[in-house]
């Protein structure tokens, strides 16, 4: 499973890839990135998904 990216590390990604931040400053995009965005919280879903496919959930 791919391990879960700090908001420094996902801004990273962005520019890795190409992808320009136009006008907006990198603590613009981490402020929106912490407030809009569903990235942890489906990162949270992502393990708890595999480990109930897998049978691993505790009662």
């Amino acid at each position: 499973m791919k391990p879960k990216l700090s908001f420094k590390d996902l801004i990273q990604k962005l520019e890795d890839k190409n992808i320009s931040p136009g006008s907006y400053t990198e603590d613009q995009i981490e402020n929106y990135l912490k407030t809009r965005s569903y990235y942890y919280k489906i990162s949270s879903y992502r393990k708890i998904s595999l480990n109930f496919l897998k049978g691993d959930m505790i009662s």
